[in-house]
């Protein structure tokens, strides 16, 4: 059973039902109370005329009360209910009806107007309603008390009739109500229905912005459709142009591939055919090399796009990114120093894509920079950390810093590749909200910094989790943490 329908339409409806219904049940119970309060009220009124009328017929003759009752006030009340009454005289005395009746009679209250009671009599429930009449006019007290009481059966008929009368008129226009707001409903959800429509009669190929008239409320949901548009159009030519890229590159070396390849079949000279073969070997690495390097730049862009930040130790990340690059380059003859604080430099950041963009900075300076020193550094400062990447080579020329940030830029000195890394680098720093920066040190050292918000800097509070497991340097290669001779 589902509990949360997908139909708007039947969430409205659901909602004003449950609303009317609350609605509906509310005006049931007033008109129930209303009913019997009018009910009481009537059959007060006559019951008040019953005894007024009794109390007009006595009269005083000798000290002694005389009454006449008159039949009417018996003839206008209810053929349904049992009627009792009595009178006394000023002297309390039961002159007329049945003495058995006994109400308490507020004396005070009767001098200055009928007064109307519930009471219990015989076992039924009775309205008593209680007049007196000033009969003897020397004495103050000398008043004559009528006690006229009704069983209840004609109020409680009359109120129940008209509880009912009340529920059909609340049921009828709660039925044309609820018509009402179903027309109303639909005529509400009809611009979304005009974007399902629009939406469902565009064709598959057609990306142009979605125009159709609607409401405020509706015209979010045209904005946000195509601001959509507008992110996978963006994403769509991105991807058509790193395709093209990429079949360009991949091309190029495919072609010679298959080139030095046929000259290898055609030529019978040992000499000649190590030669192209140590060509397509060199080949089938630069092949190798682009499509991790395109594999890596296309996990880049999908992590950034899903943002799976954590709060990370970068310490520890750093300096095991680093050793694994200097294992793999055990004959290098290189100083390599590292230094970091002490204390946890907790960054929220996504560890794999990271990583990644350590190891393009940390590759690119022990290929193409380093003569004999490399120095990686930690420094965190005013709510930012940066890693310092230092080294003793000729760097990266100003006026290509910027070129080498793009994509399949053409490398200067013939050299091949497809310039990736360090667009690898600055696409991590953005989702990141960091920056790529590069640097001159007073050495005349040159120095790729990545610098990252701290933790709370920048970003809401994170889950903390700590770093990759924490391996010192000299556990690797016996030296101290801080410098390390390779």
């Amino acid at each position: 059973m589902r509990l949360h329908p997908r139909s708007l339409y039947t969430r409205l409806m659901i909602a004003l039902l449950v609303v009317l219904a609350l609605a509906g049940s509310g005006l049931i119970v007033a008109a129930w109370f209303y009913s019997g309060v009018a009910a009481d009220s009537a059959y007060d009124q006559v019951l008040i005329s019953g005894a007024l009328q009794i109390a007009e017929n006595c009269w005083m003759h000798d000290g002694v009360l005389n009454v006449d009752v008159p039949l009417a006030p018996f003839s206008v009340l209810s053929t349904q209910d049992r009627v009792f009454y009595k009178v006394t005289d000023p002297a309390h005395r039961v002159v007329a009806g049945d003495p058995s009746l006994r109400v308490d009679v507020p004396l005070d209250e009767i001098r200055r107007g009928p007064v109307v009671r519930s009471a219990r009599f015989h076992g039924h429930e009775v309205r008593v309603a209680i007049v007196g009449r000033h009969v003897v006019e020397s004495d103050p007290n000398g008043w004559a008390v009528v006690v006229l009481a009704e069983t209840l059966v004609a109020r409680h008929a009359l109120a129940a009739n008209l509880t009912r009368k009340a529920l059909w008129i609340v049921s009828f226009m709660g039925l044309i109500t609820i018509v009402a707001v179903m027309l109303a409903a639909q005529r509400a959800l009809k611009p979304l229905r005009d974007v399902a429509r629009a939406v469902a009669a565009r064709d598959a190929d057609s990306r142009e912005a979605l125009h159709v008239d609607a409401p405020a409320e509706a015209e979010v949901l045209v904005r946000t459709i195509n601001d959509f548009i507008d992110r996978l159009n963006a994403r769509i030519a991105l991807m058509r142009r790193v395709i093209g890229d990429v079949s360009h590159q991949i091309r190029t070396p495919l072609t010679a591939i298959s080139s030095q390849l046929e000259m290898w079949e055609r030529t019978d000279s040992e000499p000649a055919r190590r030669v192209l073969a140590d060509r397509i070997k060199h080949r089938l690495w630069e092949v190798g090399h682009l499509s991790n390097q395109l594999l890596s730049h296309a996990m880049v862009l999908h992590r950034s796009e899903e943002q799976r930040l954590q709060a990370i130790n970068v310490t520890p990340l750093v300096r095991l990114e680093l050793m694994r690059l200097l294992e793999q380059r055990a004959s290098a003859e290189w100083s390599v120093s590292f230094d970091a604080p002490d204390a946890p430099v907790v960054v929220p950041c996504d560890a794999v894509t990271l990583k990644e963009a350590l190891r393009n900075v940390f590759v690119n300076a022990l290929d193409y920079g380093v003569r004999r020193q490399l120095a990686v550094s930690i420094v965190p400062c005013d709510g930012v950390v940066d890693i310092r990447v230092e080294d003793d080579g000729p760097g990266i020329p100003e006026a290509r810093q910027r070129a080498l940030r793009t994509p399949f830029t053409p490398r200067d000195g013939g050299r091949d590749g497809a310039s990736l890394g360090l667009a690898i680098v600055e696409e991590v720093l953005r989702a990141h909200h960091g920056e790529l920066r590069f640097e001159r040190t007073g050495q005349g050292h040159f120095c790729v910094v990545l610098s990252l918000p701290l933790q709370g800097a920048a970003t809401a509070p994170l889950r903390a989790e700590t770093g990759p497991a924490q391996r010192s340097p000299k556990a690797v290669k016996g030296r101290d943490p801080g410098s390390i001779e390779h």
